[in-house]
């Protein structure tokens, strides 16, 4: 794909810069990075009370339609950033977010909750937008480090956010964590603003719409059916309806995508085996780190109820103080990944850090009751996820060119989102099978998070397999230099 450059371009390659400016700029764009890896870390912590202020059964819907409306826009806005500049999209993106984040905490019930977490999933492609204009505002030889940096720095924010949360939700009520979700947001703002504006590329003339929305409608749908499942019965014609309606959906969004002078994703470059491995192994990866913690929250945070509930009954601030050590070793996972990157190819060390996170969600399935249990495995995690967060954006860069990298972070994000969500349906599925349901809510038997950690381990080992089809991936400063 060549990228024509329109004269009303406002920002070009940058030159060499003074140690000054990139600090500056390296910290103006890590925290909007970080807004859906802080944010949604809070949100997890306060789910369980969310659920049990509200009664349901279908919290899995508080994330899940999240990342549906991130997942649906986000073709469109990788496309509006090319267009308008990422700086203009991701401001009109955080703001909407910011609206969503003020209704979930004054929401009233849970129905006006998930409005406000619809309207917050706007924020869900800032991330990758943030990846993508790093190459726009740094100098080729520093983006490889800073995709380092601001991968160990979500380690820190997976420290940070705990505590926080769990000092508000000890002393002040789960709702001020909701709240300070919204400041979080509003922080976002500011260092977006911030940031130079990035080259402008095309025009909104042949905007592919109908592959945009066949492919946001088609993931919604399936969701939707592994997600009522066990209520309506796997067999019922609605279920089916919905399961075989998505698939039609999306190989009709692949076949438009096919034919269009224009497509919102060039669905082309995956048939390259470079890019399609390194997209789909780390989306199946990255997608299960995500939803991990969810299963911690619900163990650790729900009551323990003989003959009930077999959570341990935990205040969110003591899980977040036993978590510090998983998260120091985030931290440092990642920040000695950007130095083994300079020397060792990044397949050699993603397949090394996938493998970790496997057999420490392997372990976590075997050994949850006690905290020393959950301490030890949750470094294991911990450590695998530093370095796969430190690594994937780095392969990105190595196989795809500069006109693609847009397109190629947003189809990883969209991968990340399809994987999120149909895995945290199943996750609450397996899960609802061993739980006993009392007032309106599920509570789990030890059973539960067995399998919803065994579930975890087999998305991880497929993510491990498709990633070992990947061809050697140079390091990225070579890719770079090229």
């Amino acid at each position: 794909m060549t990228a024509v450059t329109s004269p009303e371009a406002v920002a070009e390659k940058p030159l060499p810069m003074s140690r000054g400016r990139y600090l500056y700029l390296l910290a103006a764009v890590t925290w909007p990075a970080q807004v859906i890896a802080i944010v949604g870390t809070m949100s997890g912590n306060a789910q369980a009370a969310v659920a049990q202020h509200f009664r349901t059964t279908h919290i899995a819907w508080f994330s899940v339609t999240l990342f549906i409306v991130t997942l649906a826009i986000t073709p469109f806005a990788m496309r509006f950033g090319q267009i308008y500049g990422k700086r203009k999209v991701m401001l009109v993106l955080i703001g909407i977010g910011l609206a969503g984040d003020v209704v979930v905490a004054l929401s009233p019930n849970y129905a006006v909750m998930l409005v406000g977490r619809a309207l917050a999933g706007f924020y869900g492609p800032v991330a990758a937008l943030v990846f993508a204009s790093v190459r726009d505002l740094f100098p080729r030889e520093r983006v490889a480090s800073v995709y380092t940096v601001i991968g160990a720095v979500m380690g820190g924010a997976s420290l940070a956010s705990p505590l926080v949360a769990g000092l508000l939700m000890d002393h002040q009520g789960w709702r001020s964590v909701l709240w300070t979700m919204a400041g979080v947001t509003v922080l976002s703002v500011v260092c977006i603003a911030l940031i130079p504006e990035t080259p402008v590329r095309g025009s909104l003339a042949g905007l592919d719409w109908l592959g945009g929305i066949l492919m946001g409608t088609g993931t919604s749908v399936v969701a939707i059916g592994v997600g009522m499942g066990g209520d309506w019965g796997w067999t019922s014609a609605s279920i089916l309806g919905c399961l075989i309606g998505g698939c039609a959906l999306f190989a009709l969004f692949v076949v438009v995508e096919l034919r269009t002078p224009r497509p919102i994703f060039d669905v082309r470059i995956l048939g390259r085996r470079s890019v399609s491995t390194v997209l789909t192994g780390p989306a199946l990866i990255v997608g299960t780190a995500n939803i991990a913690p969810t299963v911690l929250t619900f163990l650790a945070l729900f009551p323990a109820i003989p003959h009930v509930s077999a959570s341990l009954g935990w205040s969110l601030t003591h899980l977040a103080l036993i978590g510090i050590p998983a998260a120091l070793a985030w931290v440092a996972a990642g920040l000695l990944t950007g130095y083994v990157l300079r020397k060792v190819p990044p397949r050699t060390v993603w397949l090394a850090g996938s493998l970790t996170m496997t057999a420490g969600l392997l372990l976590c399935a075997l050994y949850h009751r006690t905290t020393t249990e959950i301490i030890l495995t949750g470094i294991v995690v911990a450590v695998g996820t530093g370095v796969i967060q430190g690594t994937s954006n780095a392969m990105i860069v190595s196989v795809v060119g500069p006109d693609d990298q847009a397109p190629a972070n947003g189809l990883s994000g969209m991968l990340g989102a399809v994987i999120a969500i149909l895995g945290l349906q199943l996750v609450f599925v397996v899960m609802s099978n061993q739980s006993n349901v009392v007032n309106g809510m599920a509570f789990y038997q030890d059973s539960a998070f067995t399998n919803g950690y065994y579930l975890l381990t087999a998305m991880a080992t497929l993510g491990v397999l498709v990633s070992t089809l990947m061809p050697r991936v140079e390091r990225p400063a070579d890719a770079l230099a090229k």
